[in-house]
């Protein structure tokens, strides 16, 4: 028994890190803002804004686009490349904030 969970250990060594399983990240739109202003997440993780205010809100940034997220609604976005977002809300230029990708293997 002790060689076989011996081996077994050492085939986890050898596989390299462990990642860790995507997680989904929540931005808030409401009082006409974005909140939090800043998020910092990794590739495969998932964000959502859910728009908490009255009025329609939207996120674009340079090659995201959501189009109109009617109040009490809420849009998802699957994070895969690497880098710093910046995003405003198309209706109301005001709204901004930011988000980043850091690699998969990124501590």
């Amino acid at each position: 028994m002790r060689r076989l969970f011996t081996g077994a250990l050492i085939g986890l060594a050898l596989a390299g890190p462990v990642r860790a399983a995507p997680q989904t990240h929540t931005v808030n739109i409401e009082g006409m803002a974005f909140r939090p202003a800043h998020l910092v997440v990794r590739a495969g993780d998932t964000i959502v804004w859910r728009n908490q205010d009255i009025v329609p809100h939207a996120v674009s940034a340079a090659g995201i686009a959501s189009g109109e997220i009617t109040s009490g609604k809420e849009w998802r976005y699957r994070a895969v490349k690497a880098g710093d977002f910046t995003y405003i809300c198309p209706y109301h230029p005001t709204m901004k904030a930011s988000f980043s990708v850091k690699p998969e293997s990124a501590k």
